[in-house]
Parts: structure tokens; sequence; C-alpha cells
């Protein structure tokens, strides 16, 4: 959100604001956020979700972690289904791609109206438990963890470009 013209980015309420409404309703989901941003490098984080944004001005990098477990329940609700019946790893990776799609698509909405136009690529998915981001190259980077009753997955966001703050 562009704020007394500082040309401060803030990037963690788009995604949160983003995923919450995402997630709520269209796999009528409502996820708990803590209060502060945090990641969670964790082992158990199967699938990774990846869409890059690419601008004159900003670019950036959204990936979304998901265990195994919580993958099967998300594909389930988007493909009305029981979580038994889901029984293909594609299918989840398939699902992975398409909230990744909607929250990036839903940032980059939100940064073209801020003046900052960019383009995304096609999601793509990444199913390892041992895959690591190297996030030297990017000027800010913050991890979003959210809560769905005992499962949990994070959100994180890489960001460069000339803007003065990030936050």
């Amino acid at each position: 959100m562009l704020m007394n013209n500082t040309n401060t980015i803030n990037i963690q309420k788009i995604i949160t604001d983003s995923t919450l409404n995402m997630f709520s309703t269209m796999l009528s989901m409502n996820l708990e956020t803590p209060n502060e941003p945090a990641c969670v490098e964790h082992h158990e984080f199967q699938f990774m979700g990846l869409v890059d944004l690419d601008g004159e001005l900003i670019s950036g990098l959204i990936v979304i972690g998901l265990t195994e477990e919580f993958g099967r329940i998300i594909t389930a609700r988007m493909l009305d289904q029981s979580v038994s019946e889901i029984q293909s790893t594609q299918e989840i990776m398939d699902v992975s791609k398409e909230v990744c799609n909607i929250i990036s698509g839903n940032l980059k909405s939100r940064l073209c109206d801020m003046g900052f136009s960019c383009r995304i690529t096609p999601p793509s998915v990444i199913q390892s438990k041992d895959y690591n981001l190297n996030s030297d190259d990017w000027m800010y980077s913050v991890c979003h963890l959210f809560h769905f009753e005992e499962h949990q997955f994070y959100v994180r966001s890489f960001f460069k470009g000339s803007v003065e703050s990030f936050s």
C-alpha cells in the first residue's frame, strides 16, 4: 500500500488479506494468523508453489509451502471431494498451483493499482522436503504463517526494486 508519499508497500498486509480471503471464499476455511510474521523452515512442507513477479520497478517471488496432509485437505475442498478420494499427488500439485496463482494474482493486481506494473509467471510446484531457497539476492523477505485446525502452511515473499521501503 502506498503510504505517506514514501513509496512504502505493505506486502505483508496484501498477502495476508489475499490469503485469508481466498481460503475463506473458495475453500470455506477460516485461517488463523500469528500476530507477527514468522517462518517455519520445517521438513514437513513437501509441496512448494512458486510464482515470479517481474516488472521494471519491482520484482519478486511468492512461495507457498504445504504439507502433504494439508495439501490433500485443500485439494478435497477445491474439488468438492472427500480427503480419502484424493489419491494423486498430481491433484495436490495442481491445486497448489491454483492457490499460488490466486494469491500472486491478487498481489500483482494490488501492485499494479499502486503504479508498480508487473507480470506473473505461470505457477510451478516443487515436491521436496529438502528444497531451500536462497534469499541473498532479495531486498525484502517475509514469511506469513497460517493455521487451520492443527495444520499450518506458509506464504513467503521475496522482493527487490526501486521502492524506498517494503513492510
